[in-house]
């Protein structure tokens, strides 16, 4: 279907937004330049790659402000496939607060995913990530943070199966991270570059407390000059 193409900003309302073998770029109108268009995703239950990218946000073409992804309710990234990519401006993810919705990255037995290029995806007091066996998560020039605390009702665990983790890259003043809480590592192979960081810790309202992880079987952990992995 053709854009619109009148001068307001469209918001797209979805239960779900499914991608399979594509690539969904949401991106500014040069034509528009002065009516902040960027259009807006309001998603209530889940992201669905399959061997595809999401890019959002970017300005490009001389538009004049980034477009917001937003979640109506608690809400899942599922991931299957090979060659899967999140690129989306840092300001575009719109994180959570006390009380507000969960957020689950969930990635799926031999796939994998690229989070690229200053991606944010924010949600500390009620995310977790978890990885199946033969899976793989790249986290490049960005940040994840998807923590959370032990009584809150919506805690799911972290767990990171027979996988594997890299992280590299600056992300704004700071250099790229993973934060989790209490995850559970098995069989998996963790790798950071220079000055990257792996955390662990607990969110709460008015502060945080340090965290755990726990090892099982065979792992590897692989740290850069000035990389940490820390439960703080």
């Amino acid at each position: 279907a053709a854009p619109p193409t009148d001068t307001n900003r469209h918001d797209y309302i979805l239960r779900t937004l499914n991608l399979d073998n594509i690539h969904l770029q949401v991106t500014d109108d040069p034509a528009l330049v002065n009516n902040n268009a960027m259009p807006e995703l309001l998603i209530y239950d889940a992201i669905n790659l399959n061997s595809s990218k999401l890019t959002m946000g970017r300005v490009t073409d001389g538009g004049n402000s980034p477009s917001q992804l937003s979640f109506l309710g608690d809400h899942e990234i599922n991931v299957k496939g090979a060659g899967n990519a999140i690129d989306i401006a840092t300001a575009t993810w719109t994180g959570t607060s006390v009380g507000d919705h969960s957020t689950s990255l969930n990635i799926a037995d031999s796939s994998d995913l690229t989070i690229a290029n200053t991606t944010n995806i924010f949600n500390e007091f009620n995310g977790n990530l978890s990885m199946g066996s033969g899976s793989s998560l790249t986290i490049d020039k960005s940040q994840v943070v998807l923590s959370s605390e032990l009584s809150n009702p919506k805690f799911k665990p972290s767990i990171i199966d027979n996988a594997t983790v890299k992280l590299s890259g600056t992300f704004g003043a700071s250099h790229a991270s993973l934060q989790l809480t209490n995850p559970t590592i098995k069989n998996s192979t963790i790798t950071l570059a220079n000055n990257t960081s792996f955390r662990s810790y607990r969110r709460f309202t008015g502060g945080n407390s340090a965290g755990i992880v726990d090892f099982e079987g065979d792992n590897t952990i692989n740290i850069g000059n000035g990389a940490t992995f820390i439960g703080q």
